[in-house]
């Protein structure tokens, strides 16, 4: 479908970016089976400059199969080399996708980036060089031959 809402009018101000769908928007992405799938933002490749700071805004809609749910959901942040996780959703019970039933999340996020080097797990820090340069999003649905589709956006800060 697409997001209508988007995260720059919750979020507008100083030192926040621009709208480049290409890169901060991934959307109409194809959820189906019950294991965990990986999709990114960008969709390819990575940030043309290295980030701290941000939000992500992650959309599951649209279920097909039977008794369709959303079982957990896991954003992380990375640098082409390390990856943090920023969030988690893994509720006691499974969230219900159905035509009137869907999950809409904004997820805002920190992380640490090294002064100078390589950072990593030793010091918690992304490197310095790149940054958050990718989020990754890690879904799990559940039920029967369940689909659902996901829209996901973010928008980053230096």
């Amino acid at each position: 479908m697409a997001i209508n809402k988007r995260l720059d009018a919750m979020v507008a101000g100083i030192n926040v970016g621009l709208r480049q769908d290409s890169l901060y928007q991934n959307i109409g992405i194809s959820l189906s089976g019950t294991a965990e799938q990986t999709n990114t933002i960008p969709a390819s490749g990575t940030f043309p400059i290295a980030y701290s700071t941000g939000w992500v805004r992650v959309k599951i809609y649209n279920a097909g199969g039977t008794n369709p749910t959303l079982t957990s959901l896991k954003v992380l942040v990375g640098d082409g080399t390390n990856l943090v996780l920023m969030y988690a959703l893994n509720p006691a019970t499974s969230h219900n996708l159905t035509a009137t039933s869907w999950f809409d999340e904004c997820i805002d996020f920190l992380c640490d980036v090294a002064a100078s080097g390589a950072g990593g797990g030793a010091s918690g820090q992304l490197s310095a060089a790149n940054g958050i340069n990718t989020i990754t999003l890690k879904t799990t649905l559940g039920g029967t031959a369940p689909t659902a589709t996901m829209d996901a956006e973010c928008l980053l800060a230096i």
